[in-house]
């Protein structure tokens, strides 16, 4: 470290810092480059867990645990609900679509052969402007890609498109899909909830929605293992692990400056003040953890945008927060004694 004046401003510390850093053989230099190291990984490490969590969430909504079933098409004592109030669940913030469905009968398509017909409300599937959807699994089987005309067995055309892959318990993947038919009362209402929530939380307020109209009791059928992937994610250790990385960047970088106290010797000896030197070891571990930081977010955004939104960069914030609190107790340490003893040292 080169001798400052004790008057000069925190400005002026700050650019003594970098210097003290910049020189790479210096240890300032290397703790700056295992900020870097360090911060690349934990970056990495995050966008694994977004990218592994994604997949397993795809996996979950696929699998039909998002999926409830509020009422018993089969049932005649079940109570009507209706279907203005079933699709009106689509608006909820908890959920991903609502609606009805029912099989119509079989039809013959000479391009599919003889398949099911489903009934289902537009809340539920977005017809985008078509007038039928060829469920994935059909469409997949026939080569369809759509959109396109399909005619049926009388020559007539229909305007069609490819529906979305549905989840298991919204059984549409095999079948043609038309528009629901205006019945203002149905037996049964179709709810795919979002992917982090729990059907157990969200089961008062889809029921307290529904206009229901009979004595008998409503069944309901979810699966308790919906939202499972988000709480998977919650016991997942790579949060902890970046934390302890930027914990890691800060005692590093302590250590480094514990061995050549005589550094913070020669400013305390040359007149500079407890809190100028303060400043300047303050200065230093804040481009450390800035560092750390830095390389976190870029890893993130370049490892394919696999994150989980602004929660992944806020977790490196607070690594490389962690890594300047480990760090203060040895900055305190090479602050307040007397420089004597730090030559001592």
């Amino acid at each position: 470290m080169k001798r400052r004046d004790p008057r000069v401003s925190i400005l002026e510390w700050a650019t003594e810092a970098v210097r003290n850093l910049a020189p790479w053989r210096s240890r300032g230099f290397l703790a700056v480059a295992l900020s870097v190291v360090t911060g690349g990984v934990a970056g990495l490490m995050l966008a694994a867990s977004a990218s592994a969590y994604q997949a397993d969430q795809d996996r979950e909504d696929l699998s039909g645990a998002q999926v409830v079933v509020l009422g018993e098409e089969s049932d005649p004592d079940s109570p009507l609900i209706s279907r203005a109030s079933c699709e009106g669940l689509a608006r909820l913030p908890q959920v991903r679509a609502a609606g009805t469905a029912r099989l119509m009968g079989y039809r013959y398509f000479p391009r599919l052969g003889r398949v099911a017909v489903m009934a289902v409300s537009p809340q539920l599937v977005q017809f985008g402007g078509q007038q039928i959807l060829v469920g994935a699994d059909l469409a997949d089987r026939s080569g369809l890609r759509g959109p396109g005309h399909l005619a049926d067995s009388d020559g007539v055309g229909h305007a069609y498109g490819v529906a979305p892959r549905q989840p298991e318990g919204v059984d549409l993947n095999g079948s043609v899909v038309v528009a629901r038919w205006p019945d203002a009362q149905v037996r049964s209402c179709l709810v795919w909830l979002q992917s982090a929530v729990a059907a157990e939380a969200a089961l008062p307020t889809l029921v307290s929605q529904l206009e229901l109209q009979g004595q008998g009791q409503l069944a309901v059928r979810a699966n308790p293992e919906s939202g499972a992937a988000a709480q998977r994610l919650l016991g997942r250790s790579d949060r902890a692990a970046v934390l302890l990385l930027g914990m890691l960047v800060g005692a590093a970088s302590g250590l480094f400056r514990r061995l050549r106290p005589a550094d913070a010797a020669s400013y305390r000896l040359s007149g500079a003040s407890r809190m100028a030197l303060f400043t300047l070891v303050l200065v230093e571990d804040l481009i450390c953890a800035s560092a750390f930081v830095a390389a976190g977010l870029a890893m993130i955004a370049v490892s394919g945008g696999q994150v989980l939104g602004p929660a992944s960069g806020l977790w490196v914030g607070a690594a490389g927060l962690a890594s300047l609190v480990t760090s203060l107790p040895v900055a305190l340490a090479v602050v307040l004694p007397q420089p004597i003893g730090l030559v001592k040292d």
